[in-house]
């Protein structure tokens, strides 16, 4: 018969433990302690700052230079598929629509592509910056600048209709906004940045919209939606039926452009309408796949025409899915803000953000931290032995550094495992179940 296991000298039972020796204080200050824990993750927000040692936060998916320029140098380059792939969709949609700015800008954005991509993942990093450039704006003046291009790009919608009109004033303003284009963009940098909120006129784009303009565009243009705008000059109005349409929803798009102005909703939204407009007639070109930023399935749709008509006809069903998908997306990614601390003072520097979860560790082990608590840190830190505790066995989540000489206690954590006890040591024989005979 074999012999059954030994058993622990205390028992087995965790209140028989005994406490480990206590050790010297040696009064370790924050700063001065040989090692302090290295807490790795990321937390739910609980409206407060909340003070760690060091946090790292997963990096952001940054934009290769390699895969642009392959995307760049290859023939799809000439439909903007680097600019798709850098997330610059105006402009992927008119390199699709102009064949690269008729060449001329697929060519020049072989020797801009580094650039592109750092732009690209500064905008990663911070979205609100947003900003006109003069590469830009000069890659638009040559050679569609008689057309008005650069001038809808940098916001000058009125100017950019008369240069429609006049051939870029019969020639002679297009040549001299490539000297006064530096002005230009700071202009219609320093116009971006003002407090002031500027509210569209409801009969001024009434007007525009009903009038002949409206097939070109003239409304979306207005109310600063230049893809929109482009993409009604290129294609008519969406033959007819988009510019038709607008006649009807004209309200709800002044008053979307009135938050966007003011700051009370995003640009970047989606909205179900605007993809059912661009479904028909040309979702068989994937148009609506475009606006919803998955140009994969918008080159998919527009080799085989919606994939010979099936696709087309199975996304009116789901275009409302596709549509609040793409939105969850930009807001996850709009919610992604990193925490700034300082491992060696108490400064910390908070950013709310509304959905951010993870798992902390301190030390090779786990943070035993629920309900969206917050494990903190001290900011007067002392070595875990003066705590009557044994460094390896130390857990963040669990128990707390003394601060202003008392003690400060973690509440109660469910269904949390003890850390491993060490065996009795003869020398000191006190125990916890001591303490309960005494009480």
């Amino acid at each position: 018969v074999p012999l059954p296991p030994p058993q622990p000298s205390y028992n087995s039972n965790p209140i028989s433990a005994p406490f480990p020796p206590p050790q010297p204080n040696y009064n370790y200050h924050l700063g001065e302690a040989p090692s302090q824990p290295t807490v790795y993750g990321t937390y739910q927000n609980t409206g407060h700052a909340s003070e760690v040692g060091r946090v790292h936060f997963p990096s952001y998916k940054e934009k290769s230079l390699v895969e642009a320029y392959l995307l760049a140098i290859s023939p799809f380059g000439v439909l903007g598929a680097h600019h798709f792939y850098l997330n610059r969709y105006y402009w992927g949609i008119i390199y699709f629509f102009t064949l690269g700015l008729l060449g001329c800008g697929y060519i020049i954005d072989w020797f801009r592509i580094p650039c592109l991509v750092r732009q690209a993942n500064d905008k990663i990093r911070n979205p609100e910056k947003d900003q006109k450039t003069i590469s830009d704006a000069y890659v638009m003046w040559f050679p569609l600048g008689l057309l008005g291009f650069h001038h809808y790009y940098l916001g000058n919608y009125a100017l950019g209709v008369l240069y429609t009109c006049t051939l870029g004033l019969f020639g002679i303003g297009w040549i001299i906004d490539a000297f006064r284009m530096p002005c230009l963009v700071r202009s219609a940098n320093e116009r971006r940045n003002l407090a002031q909120v500027e509210k569209k006129s409801v009969c001024l784009a009434l007007a525009l919209g009903i009038s002949p303009l409206g097939v070109l565009g003239a409304h979306h243009y207005y109310l600063n939606r230049p893809e929109w705008g482009l993409a009604y000059t290129f294609t008519g109005g969406l033959l007819g039926i988009g510019w038709v349409a607008d006649w009807f929803r004209m309200p709800v798009l002044i008053k979307r452009a009135n938050k966007v102005s003011s700051g009370e909703r995003s640009n970047n939204v989606k909205t179900v309408d605007d993809a059912y407009i661009l479904w028909f007639p040309f979702g068989l070109l994937g148009f609506h796949h475009f606006y919803l930023r998955r140009p994969v399935w918008g080159f998919v749709y527009f080799f085989t025409l919606g994939i010979v008509g099936l696709g087309w006809l199975i996304d009116i069903c789901r275009i409302p899915w596709l549509v609040k998908e793409t939105n969850l997306k930009i807001q996850a990614g709009q919610e992604r803000r990193p925490l700034i601390v300082s491992s060696s003072t108490d400064q910390v520097k908070e950013i709310p953000t509304d959905s951010i979860a993870g798992t902390a560790y301190a030390q090779g082990y786990q943070n035993y931290n629920t309900d969206n608590q917050v494990a903190t840190a001290p900011t007067s830190w002392q070595h875990p032995s003066t705590m009557g505790a044994f460094g390896q066995n130390y857990q963040q989540g669990g128990y707390e550094y003394p601060r202003n000489g008392s003690l400060q206690f973690s509440p109660p954590i469910n269904n949390m495992q003890p850390p491993p006890y060490q065996r009795e040591d003869p020398s000191h024989v006190y125990h916890q179940s001591d303490d309960l005979v005494k009480n």
